[in-house]
């Protein structure tokens, strides 16, 4: 359910990938949003340095990068055959993605760039909005959904302001029936 509290501040980034060390599973994480409207108790991201300078409580601000797409446009080269991940530090599918589309923006560069591999991490039935564009990524795409209960009680606690496990699971079997892992 959107926050109907959530305070929107539009950014405009210096960057929008970040490059990852590490195993190599993801070459590169993409969010197309600074802070979170699911207000999910257990996201790591609120510790992060720019979460704690934000003096808003963690769950109830979100900084749509507005130029994403443009960024993105013009790293496109070198994304070239790689790994990204989406959704890494936020949701890209928040109920903002409604108004912005910036994730849909982003996506359709993305589709461009003959990546080997693309993960999308998401709570959201929003995503079904977008299952024409995240099909043309074939077998190189993997959507994840995070669903840490199977109680709505809890959820309510956990996760104030996602979505209902019933919508997440309904939405993770359409997209399978679409054919997206």
């Amino acid at each position: 359910m959107p926050n109907p509290h959530l305070h929107i501040e539009e950014i405009g980034a210096k960057s929008i990938l970040v490059a990852q060390d590490g195993p190599p599973t993801t070459e590169y994480t993409l969010n197309p949003y600074s802070g979170c409207g699911m207000g999910c108790a257990y996201c790591y991201v609120m510790k992060f340095h720019h979460a704690r300078e934000n003096p808003r409580a963690w769950g109830t601000w979100v900084q749509p990068k507005t130029n994403a797409p443009y960024l993105l446009g013009k790293a496109r080269a070198k994304l070239w055959g790689r790994r990204v991940f989406v959704g890494s530090a936020t949701d890209p599918y928040q109920y903002v993605e409604k108004q912005y589309r910036l994730t849909r923006r982003c996506l359709k560069v993305l589709a461009e760039c003959n990546l080997e591999k693309l993960t999308v991490h998401t709570r959201s039935q929003l995503i079904l909005e977008d299952i024409d564009l995240l099909k043309s990524f074939g077998a190189r795409l993997r959507v994840g959904f995070s669903v840490p209960t199977d109680d709505d009680r809890v959820r309510k606690k956990l996760e104030p302001n996602a979505p209902k496990i019933v919508v997440r699971l309904k939405t993770m079997q359409t997209l399978r029936a679409a054919g997206i892992h």
